[in-house]
């Protein structure tokens, strides 16, 4: 749209160089709202299930998707926002094909619903009456049903999704199917984004080692000896040979709250040229004292 500049992307994040010349919608900035709201405009995110930072647990569904579609007030829960905060947060629904500005970044259309009362044995309701559940997490099967069997099966929740795109072609055939729209890429750097928009500087605020026993120790620890193979893309620029400071200095930076101090001892270029110059300082001390002796 007219003075609304669409956003450069790199890789993950906001391309720092565009920033002068992007506003978030109608020439404005969100004042209040989180930092990529507030200068970007109502953007849509994505984040891959199964990858920091949520969920942290292994998904069941490869390649599994969740997009952020930002609606009105998103400052507020949807139980107190008012026609005042929906003014002057619209989010990124608007109607026609999106333009890139702050608020028009998204929309949709209904093509149709499928649910799974239409292919089951027995309706939930009359399941619940008879004395059935969908599932039973003890045994990994349902009663008196076989629908959520294997619940954590990759290749039995394959079986599921199939299932139900084959009832919605089959219940709306006029619509586009769901194989011939693929879900657009996630790109998400989530080490990029966080670094630029949350992210403590890693040389300021106040230095605490963290001493074994105490919370930002353990979870210092756990990523060096554990998280670091089983995910690596939790500790971006680190490796198992990192030290334990440095593990401490990321969490800090992450903004953890185990973490709420960055590690003595790991110098940035200004602090450096500090401790050089006490290092001096206090040699020239020392050569004056041994003379007086």
């Amino acid at each position: 749209a007219a003075g609304n500049p669409e956003p450069s992307f790199c890789e993950g994040a906001f391309d720092s160089t565009k920033e002068a010349e992007i506003m978030a919608a109608n020439g404005k900035s969100y004042g209040g709202l989180p930092y990529e709201y507030g200068r970007y405009g109502f953007n849509v995110g994505c984040n891959k299930l199964g990858e920091y930072p949520f969920p942290m647990y292994e998904v069941y569904y490869p390649n599994s998707t969740w997009y952020t579609l930002p609606g009105s007030c998103p400052s507020k829960t949807f139980d107190v926002s008012d026609a005042a905060c929906a003014s002057a947060e619209p989010g990124g629904l608007c109607k026609g094909e999106p333009t890139g500005a702050g608020d028009c970044t998204w929309n949709y259309e209904f093509m149709g619903r499928v649910g799974i009362d239409e292919f089951v044995e027995t309706p939930v309701d009359a399941l619940h009456k008879s004395g059935g559940r969908e599932y039973d997490p003890f045994t990994d099967k349902g009663i008196r049903t076989s629908f959520w069997d294997g619940i954590n099966n990759t290749a039995a929740n394959s079986k599921r999704v199939t299932a139900l795109r084959k009832l919605f072609a089959t219940k709306f055939s006029n619509q586009t199917l769901d194989e011939e729209m693929p879900s657009p890429p996630c790109d998400f750097n989530f080490g990029e984004f966080y670094k630029e928009f949350w992210w403590n500087a890693p040389f300021e605020g106040e230095c605490k080692d963290a001493v074994q026993g105490d919370d930002c120790y353990k979870m210092a620890k756990w990523g060096k000896t554990e998280g670091i193979y089983s995910h690596p893309e939790y500790y971006p620029g680190l490796t198992a040979a990192s030290s334990l400071k440095e593990f401490q200095q990321l969490l800090y930076m992450q903004g953890k709250a185990a973490c709420p101090n960055r590690p003595c001892g790991i110098a940035g270029k200004e602090e450096s040229k500090e401790e050089d110059g006490e290092k001096k300082a206090d040699s020239e001390e020392e050569k004056e004292e041994k003379k007086k002796q």
